[in-house]
């Protein structure tokens, strides 16, 4: 694809396009045979001379003047390649599957996958893609496959596909190509560092590619993506030093002065967009960008009046830019720090004009409210108020609520309360969770207070309160052979010792014997498996000494050692196994070797010997499968000596043996040993370096998921969104898949991008329902739904949460308490009383059942049904502990309610409860006088004598944690369990005592 034009090759293509063409108009009416395939080979000049239109025409003329040549099938397939050529893939696709209703064998051929491959590549089914890709062994079907996992986001599949195709395919054309889609492969992963490795190696390989500007701009991109603004500059300025003509000239420059704008580097900024827009000014994208970001540059600097030009300019040169309704924001900002508001507010209005229903439109008119408020023009801010109404839909852009609070602020300098009011209500109605809800109820708290009623002023300052305290392994001879026979026999029949007398009575008796050699050996094996060891070993090394050459010897010095080994002589192993490894230095069980001299320095606690012979068998063995033995042990040292440095010790095995699967395996345990240990950071580091330099490991999926989990844990929860987010694409079914999912959502929820954790956390139920951390993931799609104010679907995901947990756990009591908050505030009391009688149908304690008690009794005050409330808050009397706040609470208010129905009896003996197990003194005082005040009141008519003023002082029992006494005894996990006043509770009346916490 790179290749220059071969004017040789050209010259020869026009010589046999001339000959074929002869050939055909002279023997035109011969019938030979030969006239299809001359027409075929016509087809082919063509399309090597890159005629795809002629090559077609060829190739029809083949199908239609030759329809029982063998060739016919053949130019079909050239009529398809040509329509690749085109990109007609419609009429390619078409074709083919004529081709395989007329030649169905056709449909096996690697050509016809190959060109399925392709066509389902260009429709986006990449699974078809992948599937017909795989089953072609070409250089060119490789390519595609990584293209294909490119595009469908599998971006380390991508590298490995490419990186098996310069492997499998060195002198492929495709090579340099390939080569740079592995850069692009680790850059659009975000694997930045893998990304600027692979594109060097790439400039270093091919120094004269045409594509060696892209990669060189695509290592500055990748340093620009990790914030290392500094090298970025010098890649990007490299690029417009070395090639100033090329495409990415003007990208470069761009980007360089967007890297010292990040950096709030505005003066540098300044002149780097004055050179994008100078040196290039015809550039259709970048030049209004960097008129644009000049603009706003300048605003930043405070130099308005040249942000206004530029604006001015910009407007001029590109008036139907989308970027117009942005350049008309910083116009208007910069006439409004200049003192020119009237010129503002007419700039604002242009971008409402341009795009209605975009946010930055509901910006502007933000602005425009505020300019007015600021120039006390509060009839002009009700009029945009009732604009708003009228023409603007429903609106969650952050910039709505606030603009409502400003209507809302015009309305109370012109003190019309009750309108402002309804907008604060309103503002903490649909936007409960923005910034905006706490002026809204500030605001609120305000209207209350100018409108006379502090009861109700105080009760909105107290949420106001509350919303704020809110912000992870047949002769001599032919007798003793038989004799040798029944001894094996013996032996297989484990009857070691009959077995041990016939092999030694063979061993001395016929010595000179072929056999003898391993007669003396097996009867070493025979004192073996009695236990016998020494003498075991004695009778091999008689064998071995006198039979050297005899090939049992190596055997049993393998059993000599193993013996040893076994009998825990380490220090003679040790030295059995350096013969062994001297002495048989080709043989197949030579790695066994190296690794028993390792495990027996480890059991003789030399853990330095342990390191130095597991790294010999690493260097010698990589590919042996006692490495993996090995690589346990070294981890075994690190475990048992405080002191070994693992990563310098596992860095030597991977400069000793790098590329191989040992040396993956040796940087994927230094990763996971350190995130073992929780050093997060540095285990990511180790996992990045996996990914780039072991793309075809099969553990990278594990590393992959584990780099994930250390950015988690580090609390890099920004970096850990995009490792999960790359693991989920490249791996997205496996053992890890639900805890990456979970840890995906609750990173996300960390950076407060609820609505993303929330398709998180949804995946997660719906895929993995039954996963260990479903019930958790659930809990915090509940949290997610509440942070975005979607409460109706919040209260359903606590209550799946409730049903799985059970309402006996303590969770499961939670998520119901939550329900039961929800519901009360979205005034669902039906619903509300539902939950609390789940709640006490529990195994719940007694405090708890106090406060189901309490609340259901406010919620018939809410409802207006006294009645009810009395007989819910009796059931509180008998119940114990009797100083529990709740319980108090209740009583207070029953009592109230008693006086308001003049049933003195029962509210002296309610007080008198009071008065004796009100932990709080003043409580306990105003009960006790309040209960003496009302005795003999029974039929009375008089109002009851005041208190005196010293008891009209309020004592609420305590919210969680304080000194007031009557606090619950047990914390729970909801934010509140002390007992809130009713909006329906009565006033008091002037003369009565005020007893503290009754009201």
């Amino acid at each position: 694809m790179l290749a220059p034009k071969n004017t040789a090759a050209q010259a020869a293509l026009e010589q046999a396009e001339k000959a074929f063409s002869e050939l055909l108009r002279r023997y035109r009416k011969d019938d030979t045979g030969l006239l299809s395939s001359a027409q075929y080979r016509l087809g082919e000049v063509y399309y090597n001379e890159k005629e795809w239109g002629k090559a077609i025409e060829a190739w029809r003329v083949v199908e239609e003047n030759y329809r029982k040549s063998y060739i016919v099938p053949e130019a079909w397939m050239g009529v398809i390649f040509a329509n690749l050529a085109l990109e007609q893939f419609s009429q390619a696709e078409a074709n083919l599957f004529l081709l395989g209703e007329t030649y169905p064998h056709y449909l096996k051929e690697p050509d016809v996958l190959y060109v399925q491959g392709i066509i389902s590549l260009h429709k986006g089914d990449y699974a078809n893609a992948e599937r017909a890709l795989k089953r072609v062994k070409t250089a060119e079907a490789q390519f595609y496959l990584g293209k294909t996992y490119l595009l469908s986001k599998r971006s380390y599949l991508a590298a490995a596909a490419f990186q098996n195709l310069v492997k499998t395919y060195p002198d492929s054309v495709l090579i340099e190509e390939t080569e740079f889609f592995i850069g692009d492969s680790f850059f659009l992963a975000k694997d930045f560092d893998g990304a600027i490795t692979k594109y060097r190696r790439f400039s270093a390989k091919y120094p004269r590619s045409p594509l060696r500007v892209s990669a060189l701009f695509r290592i500055g991109s990748a340093y620009f993506q990790k914030s290392n603004y500094v090298e970025a500059r010098a890649h990007f300025q490299s690029v417009i030093d070395r090639y100033p003509r090329d495409f990415f000239a003007p990208l470069a420059q761009y980007f360089i002065a967007e890297s010292y704008l990040v950096a709030d580097q505005f003066r540098e900024a300044l002149f780097a967009y004055t050179k994008v827009i100078t040196q290039y000014p015809e550039t259709i994208r970048i030049s209004p960008l960097a008129h644009y970001k000049l603009a706003w540059t300048q605003f930043q600097v405070s130099d308005y009046s040249q942000s206004a030009q530029t604006c001015r300019n910009f407007l001029s040169l590109y008036p139907a830019n989308a970027l117009a309704k942005n350049v008309y924001i910083v116009l208007a900002n910069s006439l409004l720090a200049a003192k020119r508001p009237d010129e503002a507010v007419t700039s604002f209005q242009r971008i409402i004009d341009l795009a209605p229903t975009s946010d930055v439109a509901e910006q502007a008119l933000f602005s425009i409210l505020q300019t007015q408020y600021q120039l006390q023009r509060y009839n002009a801010i009700l009029t945009s108020y009732q604009f708003i109404f009228r023409h603007l839909p429903p609106s969650q852009s952050k910039w709505r609520p606030l603009s409502y609070l400003y209507a809302a602020e015009a309305y109370i300098r012109m003190n019309r309360v009750d309108e402002a009011k309804a907008i604060y209500e309103m503002v903490l109605k649909v936007y409960p969770n923005d910034k905006a809800a706490f002026y809204a109820q500030d605001g609120l708290a305000w209207a209350f207070q100018i409108l006379g009623d502090d009861v109700r002023a105080h009760a909105e300052r107290e949420k106001l309160s509350t919303m704020l305290e809110m912000m992870k392994d047949g002769d001599k001879s032919a007798f003793a052979e038989n004799q040798l026979g029944i001894g094996d026999s013996m032996y297989n029949q484990k009857k070691y010792e009959e077995a041990f007398h016939l092999f030694e009575k063979f061993c001395k008796e016929s010595p000179d014997a072929k056999q003898a050699p391993r007669a003396c050996y097996m009867a070493g094996l025979a004192l073996y498996h009695q236990q016998y060891y020494t003498q075991a070993i004695e009778s091999w090394r008689h064998m071995r000494d006198k039979y050297p050459a005899a090939k049992e010897v190596e055997k049993a010095e393998y059993q000599i050692g193993d013996t040893l080994f076994r009998a825990q002589k380490y220090d003679e192993a040790v030295v059995q196994y350096g013969r062994i490894i001297d002495t048989y230095p080709s043989s197949e069980q030579l790695p066994l070797a190296y690794l028993r001299v390792a495990m027996s320095q480890f059991n003789a606690k030399n853990d330095a010997e342990t390191l130095n012979a597991a790294l010999a068998l690493l260097k010698r063995f990589p590919k042996a499968p006692e490495t993996v033995d090995a690589l346990d042990l070294m981890e075994a040292v690190y475990d048992r000596s405080s002191g070994a440095n693992f990563r310098a010790s596992l860095r030597a095995v991977i400069e000793a043996v790098p590329g191989t699967e040992t040396a993956a395996e040796a940087q994927f345990r230094i990763g996971r040993r350190l995130f073992e240990m929780k050093k997060f950071d540095d285990a990511g580091e180790e996992f990045q370096r996996f990914s780039v330099d072991f793309t075809g490991s099969p553990k990278l999926k594990k590393a992959q998921f584990l780099l994930a989990e250390s950015l988690y844990n580090g609390e890099k929860f920004q970096d850990a969104t995009h490792a999960f987010e790359r693991f989920l694409n490249n791996f997205p079914i496996g053992d890890d898949t639900p805890l990456a999912l979970f840890h995906a959502g609750s990173a996300l929820y960390a950076l407060k991008k609820h609505e993303e954790a929330i398709k998180y956390y949804q995946r997660l139920m719906d895929e993995y329902p039954d996963s260990e951390y479903t019930k958790a993931g659930l809990f915090n799609l509940a949290l997610a739904y509440k942070a975005i104010g979607n409460m109706e679907r919040s209260e359903e995901a606590y209550a799946r949460y409730a049903a799985s947990s059970g309402c006996e756990n303590e969770g499961g009591r939670a998520a119901l308490w939550e329900m039961f908050t929800i519901q009360k505030d979205r005034k669902d009391l039906p619903s509300a009383m539902a939950t609390l009688s789940r709640i006490s149908d529990c195994k719940s304690d007694p405090e708890t059942l106090m406060e189901v008690v309490y609340r259901k009794g406010e919620m018939y005050l809410v409802m207006s049904d006294k009645p009810t409330a009395i007989e819910t808050l009796e059931q509180l009397i008998p119940m114990s502990p009797k100083e529990f706040a709740f319980r108090l609470q209740g009583l207070i208010k029953l009592g109230e309610l008693y006086e308001e129905r003049k049933e003195w009896n029962k509210a002296v003996r309610v007080y008198g409860d009071l008065c004796q197990n009100a932990p709080q003194k003043a409580v306990k005082s105003a009960a006790c006088e309040r209960a003496k005040g009302l005795k003999g009141m029974e039929g009375a008519s008089d109002p009851v004598p005041a208190a005196p003023e010293r008891y009209k002082t309020q004592v609420m029992p305590d919210e969680g944690g304080g000194q007031a006494a009557g606090k619950p005894t047990k914390k729970r996990s909801r934010r509140t369990k002390t007992p809130k006043k009713t909006d329906s509770a009565p006033k008091k009346k002037a003369d009565e005592i005020n007893i503290p916490g009754m009201n």
